[in-house]
């Protein structure tokens, strides 16, 4: 996985830092795809923090959907335990479900939104495929972006057929 951290981050919120950093290291022998950590002015719209966020991690586009942290949880755990090709098992030392809640953790707050880029992760789980808006140039790809006013995170994931 490749990981990009925005440097202003690393002083103001190391600990986050840290934490992503970890998640990385657990993940990157198992997935491609982005982990990514950048500051937003919380004064800037949405959509300029989607679109500036998207473009730090390396994304063609800024995700769509809105989700809740429910299903970002669902989705991120879904798609570290199964590729999205063929939704064979991986062998990451690390769960899905551990791996969501660790970058869910960086955005506790209640306030927090979640975006994706169409339905391929939240309907990975059923055993089915949902379109989406691909966002790489990947043959399949999704994720979550989430971001809670002053810090965006991405985390997302690309896989062959």
């Amino acid at each position: 996985m490749r990981l990009a951290i925005d440097k202003s981050l690393a002083e103001v919120d190391a600990e986050a830092v840290r934490a992503l950093k970890s998640l990385e290291r657990d993940l990157s022998d198992e997935l491609a795809g982005c982990l990514a950590l950048v500051a937003v002015d919380p004064a800037v719209d949405i959509d300029d923090a989607l679109d500036r966020g998207a473009d730090f991690a390396g994304l063609l586009g800024r995700p769509e959907r809105e989700i809740t942290r429910e299903e970002a949880q669902a989705l991120l755990s879904g798609v570290v335990d199964r590729d999205l090709a063929y939704r064979a098992r991986r062998l990451s030392p690390v769960s899905g479900a551990r791996a969501a809640a660790a970058f869910l953790a960086l955005f506790p707050g209640p306030d927090t939104r979640f975006f994706t880029n169409g339905e391929l992760g939240l309907a990975h789980n059923l055993d089915k495929t949902g379109g989406w808006s691909p966002l790489t140039g990947a043959t399949f790809d999704t994720g979550v972006v989430a971001i809670d006013g002053a810090r965006l995170g991405v985390f997302w994931v690309e896989d062959e057929n």
